[in-house]
């Protein structure tokens, strides 16, 4: 069981007063790292870490699989208006 929870991620969110980025799954799987989340920003871009961009749906739902081991197991999601950071599970 102990093994299990260490493969979720743990979030970090930045309050600024505004809605956050809500994240149903950040982690490294099969060589990968996939980010699985939405926000209240339909069809805007979401960027990780300055360098991955995708664009939410008309839901604000978003997902990235991108070949990108992060160096300190953390990263930085940003949209138009707000941005998060958080750590990356199964990532060490």
């Amino acid at each position: 069981m102990r093994r299990c929870l260490a493969a979720f991620m743990i979030i970090v969110p930045a309050f600024d007063g505004r809605a956050e980025f809500a994240i149903h799954g950040a982690r490294i799987a099969a060589g990968d790292l996939w980010v699985l989340g939405e926000v209240d920003e339909p069809n805007v871009a979401v960027t990780l870490d300055d360098s991955f961009t995708e664009r939410t749906d008309s839901r604000g739902r978003f997902r990235l699989w991108i070949a990108y081991h992060p160096a300190l197991c953390t990263v930085v999601l940003k949209s138009p208006t707000q941005s998060r950071v958080m750590v990356i599970g199964n990532c060490g």
